[in-house]
């Protein structure tokens, strides 16, 4: 039963947003295993590479998540997790710690493939993910797309896009949602 009073929609906000938190913490706890268990299911175990003569491999995965222990983090390090327990190295690179800058569209490395007139950190994880055996990019759904960040890190990936090949790319996406209540913000003139 509602009460129905003044108090009664910041109290309802703060039910709701206490209730998405658990929600979101549960299914990333649910999900751990399984984002471990395909880790070390779609990579080849250091046994099997032995076997099959092949070297473990490199992985780089870039988390886009601009907050520290996020679902996209979770699912990064459980990845991770997964990844060395088969005795692959594995780094882990979280753009919000980067300087990265967004894209000018100056077409330089068009005519100087690999190189960029910007000087950040982008020339340093060029290098990893063309080092990079396999390759985890993970990123929260903000209004229904991947993140800013993640959008801006793709775009600054121009410079070595012809560069990359035979790699295994995996794409890991995190998304919660609420109550439809929350996209109805009343407008004010």
């Amino acid at each position: 039963m509602a009460v129905r009073n003044k108090h009664t929609g910041n109290i309802r906000t703060t039910v709701s947003h206490e209730r998405r938190v658990f929600l979101k913490a549960g299914v990333a706890m649910a999900a751990a295993p399984f984002i471990a268990g395909m880790a070390s299911t779609v990579l080849p175990s250091k046994a099997q590479a032995a076997k099959n003569n092949t070297p473990c491999k490199k992985i780089l995965i870039i988390s886009a998540s601009p907050r520290e222990n996020s679902n996209s983090d979770a699912i990064c390090d459980e990845f991770m997790r997964g990844a060395q327990a088969s005795g692959h190295h594995v780094e882990k690179i979280r753009l919000s710690e980067k300087d990265i800058n967004y894209c000018t569209g100056c077409l330089a490395c068009i005519h100087d493939p690999g190189s960029c007139v910007q000087q950040d950190d982008m020339a340093e994880i060029h290098k990893k993910m063309l080092a990079a055996d396999v390759m985890v990019l993970a990123t929260p759904v903000y209004f229904h797309v991947m993140n800013g960040q993640m959008k801006v890190f793709i775009d600054r990936v121009c410079p070595i896009y012809s560069m990359i090949r035979d790699k295994d790319v995996y794409f890991a996406v995190s998304c919660a949602g609420g109550d439809s209540h929350n996209w109805k913000a009343p407008l004010k003139a």
